[in-house]
């Protein structure tokens, strides 16, 4: 079943309620709850589940004709090129352009390129 923004913050909402009805000596619950908690709030976990809303909202919609989800995908793609990059995450690796293949060109450069 497709997660949505809105059940992910249901999750959370639900999650941090269970945290503060845990007893303080269940360190272990704590810390496996603090981690559920943790993940939902990563930037890795939002933009997957917006890649998953686009692709079911976008890319399966029959009643798109390719160009208009063409150009919807190089809309999205712009978007997450243009962050900054990925800042140091909890276990303080970070990832920077430089340790991915380079980006593919955008198509309309690769189409003028083709003539």
């Amino acid at each position: 079943m497709p997660v949505k923004k809105e059940d992910a913050e249901r999750a959370l909402n639900l999650l941090k309620n269970y945290r503060s009805g845990i007893h303080p000596s269940d360190r272990s619950k704590i810390q496996s709850v603090d981690r559920v908690i943790t993940i939902f709030n990563s930037e890795l976990f939002r933009s997957l589940i917006d890649i998953q809303e686009f692709y079911e909202a976008t890319l399966l919609d029959q009643q798109l004709s390719t160009h208009q989800k063409t150009q919807a995908t190089l809309r999205v793609a712009e978007k997450y090129a243009s962050m900054d990059d990925m800042q140091p995450v909890g276990n303080g690796l970070a990832a920077a352009d430089d340790d991915f293949p380079p980006r593919p060109l955008p198509i309309r450069i690769i189409s003028t390129l083709r003539k």
